[in-house]
């Protein structure tokens, strides 16, 4: 079983969550240069339950952990699908990374949602979403998406 480590990109202000007052540009209020100031309290929801893909399969090798590879991949069920859902941590999921993550996503039969933001993202939390899966993925999808699908810090339903 892997564990963060050094990492913190989920705390970094990449994703969202009210409960620790975090959006993209904001990180959370209780981290800090040395790690969570509140780690020993913190809340459940997202700071327990929160798991990123990387956490969750040895098949993403060091490189993919969210510090080192540019983005937060996760496990996110929507409608009926399995679904790696990828935030980058910055403006845009690095090349390399997203061409892994497609590899990834091919060989384990998961559709792939990914996300930028746009160049002032601290002002404008809008996000671009594309996607990439089976066929009958790709029309469910095609106009259902909402920041509550992918990038919010929510326990999945």
């Amino acid at each position: 079983m892997r564990h963060c480590g050094e990492c913190t990109a989920c705390c970094e202000g990449w994703l969202s969550s009210e409960v620790v007052g975090m959006k993209p540009g904001v990180p959370c209020q209780h981290r800090t240069d040395s790690g969570c100031a509140i780690y020993e309290n913190r809340p459940d929801n997202p700071c327990k339950q929160f798991r990123c893909a990387w956490l969750d399969t040895d098949e993403l090798d060091e490189s993919m952990r969210p510090d080192k590879s540019g983005a937060i991949a996760r496990y996110r069920r929507w409608k009926s699908w399995e679904t790696l859902a990828v935030i980058p941590t910055g403006q845009k999921v690095p090349d390399d990374t997203l061409m892994r993550l497609l590899e990834y996503a091919n060989a384990t039969g998961s559709p792939l949602v990914w996300s930028e933001r746009p160049e002032d993202f601290v002002n404008n939390d809008e996000l671009s979403r594309q996607a990439l899966g089976p066929e009958e993925f790709m029309i469910q999808t095609k106009w259902d998406f909402s920041d509550e699908d992918f990038c919010k810090l929510t326990p999945p339903d």
